[in-house]
């Protein structure tokens, strides 16, 4: 039952994001963007190609919990950040809520989409510190979150 729950969660975290977003967007209208505008669309758009770029060099799983893999990957979005999916997720739905001017999207992303993936970031260090020891502890101390 806990499992089930468990899988379900991150889901519906994204599924509540999405109705915020909906609810709330301000399209902005065509023509020349601001600065500001011109700014949130090129960080949407870098930290999606991360998230994509960093999910096609490991398994992603939906589930709340981490699980064990059997290497560790320490290239692409990697050689840089330790968590290059958690953090371009966050960036992405943080720069769409503040894009579309979607203020309950933005505090939904700091409050619980970002927490979540504090958690699980913390949950995933730790089984990837207990499955490659002395080589994940020189990786982590090479590299930002």
């Amino acid at each position: 039952m806990r499992q089930t729950f468990l899988s379900l969660l991150l889901p519906l975290i994204y599924i509540v994001f999405i109705i915020l977003l909906l609810k709330n967007a301000q399209i902005p209208k065509l023509g020349y963007p601001t600065l500001k505008q011109f700014a949130l669309v090129n960080l949407s758009i870098i930290s999606a190609i991360v998230f994509i770029w960093a999910n096609f060099l490991v398994k992603p799983t939906l589930q709340l919990k981490p699980k064990k893999t059997p290497h560790l990957v320490i290239t692409g979005p990697y050689r840089f950040i330790r968590h290059p999916s958690y953090t371009s997720l966050i960036v992405f739905c943080a720069s769409v809520s503040l894009l579309l001017k979607a203020k309950p999207g933005f505090w939904y992303t700091l409050i619980v989409i970002t927490p979540i993936y504090l958690i699980r970031a913390i949950w995933e260090e730790k089984i990837l510190s207990e499955n490659f020891g002395k080589k994940y502890e020189t990786y982590r101390k090479k590299t930002l979150f």
